[in-house]
């Protein structure tokens, strides 16, 4: 059946693009020798760490705590929540703060 369920989407929709299946088939070897491959990485902020990210106008400041994402004085389990109270829309927390993706910051020269 899923078979058949992928050669219905081709025919609907076409196929994927060679560059596309090639990075699938890469991530799949890589998740293969390692199941805990992160294919995105990410700074993990240490606890007393400030991220600080200017929104509309307004200097958000957030402490990392061991239990958390401390953000006026309430602790959130995750940044995604975070960026959700400072922004009212869902995004990624990590994203939001620069901590991942093509926002990850280049370290400053001293």
């Amino acid at each position: 059946m899923r078979s058949f369920g992928y050669a219905l989407e081709v025919a609907t929709f076409g196929n994927l693009k060679p560059q596309l299946k090639r990075r699938i088939t890469e991530l799949s070897d890589k998740f293969a020798v390692d199941p805990d491959y992160d294919p995105a990485p990410r700074l993990v902020p240490a606890p007393g760490a400030a991220l600080v990210r200017d929104w509309n106008g307004l200097r958000h400041v957030v402490l990392v705590t061991n239990e958390g994402f401390q953000y006026l004085d309430k602790t959130y389990p995750s940044l995604t929540q975070v960026a959700r109270k400072i922004t009212g829309a869902h995004q990624s927390g990590p994203a939001f703060f620069g901590l991942s993706g093509s926002r990850l910051a280049e370290p400053s020269a001293p």
